[in-house]
Formats: structure tokens, C-alpha cells, sequence
């Protein structure tokens, strides 16, 4: 039951992470004009997000349904 929190806070966790930075996103007016570097940089940003996010989505829907086996 415990990795169940620990997961579901970390989920959690990284969703208000996304939300933020992509609320931040916004507020670049030039996010067009920047360098390919950049650019992918902020594309490996959001990928290693979702990829996580998605991830901790998968062990949590795992962990919750041994639990429910297991009861």
C-alpha cells in the first residue's frame, strides 16, 4: 500500500511539473526564434516528462490491481 502513495504522489508530482512548465511556455515570446539546441532541449524536457509520467501511470495501474488481487 505504501509504494501505492509513493507513486501516486510522484505522479502527482510530475503533472503539476508539466502543468508549470508548460504554463511558463507560454511567456516566451521568442520560443520560435531560439536555437535548434534549445529547441531540442525543451523537446527532451517534455518527452522525459510524458515518458514518466506515462511509466508511473503503468506501475501505479499495476501496483493497485495486485493490491485488489491480493485482498
Amino acid at each position: 500500500m505504501k509504494y501505492i502513495i509513493l507513486f501516486s504522489l510522484a505522479l502527482i508530482l510530475l503533472l503539476i511539473v508539466l502543468f508549470l512548465s508548460l504554463k511558463n511556455k507560454k511567456h516566451i515570446k521568442d520560443f520560435k526564434n531560439q536555437d535548434v539546441y534549445s529547441k531540442v532541449s525543451t523537446f527532451r524536457y517534455y518527452f522525459i516528462l510524458f515518458v514518466l509520467i506515462i511509466v508511473l501511470i503503468s506501475v501505479l495501474y499495476t501496483k493497485l490491481m495486485d493490491f485488489l488481487i491480493n485482498k
